[in-house]
């Protein structure tokens, strides 16, 4: 029937201690997740996956500096849904959604963010790709930038989202330059 039949052991663990979540100006969040599926259990697949990622905010006046950084690594036989990163520009500058995928993947990121009125705030990003494996394990990808800025308007319906970037077309096969546009409104879930 196509469908997967995943039994094992998953362990999420998360420390959060931002002082806010849609806009933070200090704190930091850390969070792991490990996960191990076994045939010998049940499974129709067996693979092993790793993830933590890690977010430190820190604001001076109307200047809020942010460095994040992100690895995960899942052994054959991974589901892809797993090795891939939904959020797109959001996660990794200049990417779109579902773009950013492997079986293992390491970046850093490095945010700014200017509180320029109440309710409007200005923002640059630059992220480093240092490492990324095909889920197949032929392609590698190493040392790729993605740049961001934007803007972001808090209204009574929540956050709208402005961001443009430019990054990779492919990581893996065409590191020629792509334009994004992205924008989200109202809170996230």
């Amino acid at each position: 029937s196509g469908s997967n039949i995943l039994i094992g052991i998953r362990m999420l663990a998360q420390l959060d201690m931002l002082d806010d979540i849609l806009l933070p100006r200090d704190g930091l969040i850390i969070k792991g997740k490990y996960e191990n599926s076994q045939i010998d259990l049940g499974s129709n697949l067996n693979y092993q996956f790793y993830q933590t990622s890690a977010k430190i905010y820190k604001t001076f006046h109307l200047n809020t500096y942010g460095i994040s950084g992100y690895y995960h690594r899942g052994t054959k036989d991974t589901p892809t849904y797993m090795t891939t990163i939904f959020e797109g520009s959001q996660a990794f500058a200049g990417a779109k959604e579902f773009e950013l995928h492997g079986s293992s993947i390491t970046f850093f990121k490095i945010d700014y963010r200017y509180k320029h009125d109440r309710d409007i705030y200005f923002h640059l990003m630059i992220n480093w790709l240092m490492n990324a494996q095909s889920e197949i394990g032929d392609l590698t990808a190493e040392d790729i930038w993605g740049f961001g800025t934007g803007i972001t308007l808090i209204s009574p319906l929540g956050p709208l989202e402005f961001i443009w970037s430019i990054g990779p077309k492919n990581i893996y096969t065409n590191t020629r330059k792509q334009n994004h546009f992205h924008f989200s409104a109202g809170y996230k879930f």
